[in-house]
């Protein structure tokens, strides 16, 4: 299962996590999301160990969103997380620090200064 917290379809099949029902950004907006759920990152829905990837791109990373992530992927699954740089300094790292270690994480910028984009993906064994 690939949970995409925030989402609004931008990945087929993909189960989009999100309290509004039509889309603010992705394609034209105020069409309905594709395939959601409703929820926050700080409250999913899913199960323990569910989700074989969980992205969160652009979202908010809020207080309890960490471990709830941390909660819902399974062992040996993928978080991928993509944000302004300045802002997943901070909100990527506090998503690693709640998952078990062992973790691989590889971080990739692209671009500089307020336009820099970090894409975090994190493997857990």
């Amino acid at each position: 299962m690939h949970i995409d917290i925030g989402g609004e379809g931008r990945y087929p099949g993909a189960v989009n996590v999100n309290p509004s029902p039509v889309t603010s950004t992705t394609g034209a907006p105020g069409r309905p999301i594709p395939n959601r759920v409703a929820g926050t990152g700080e409250k999913l829905p899913q199960g323990n160990g569910s989700a074989d990837l969980i992205t969160v791109e652009n979202t908010p990373i809020r207080p309890g969103a960490p471990a709830e992530i941390a909660r819902v992927v399974k062992p040996g699954g993928e978080i991928r997380l993509v944000h302004p740089a300045k802002y997943a300094e901070t909100a990527h790292q506090q998503v690693i620090q709640a998952l078990p270690p062992g973790a691989t994480v590889t971080r990739t910028t692209v671009g500089t200064g307020d336009t820099a984009i970090t894409t975090t993906i994190i493997k857990l064994p």
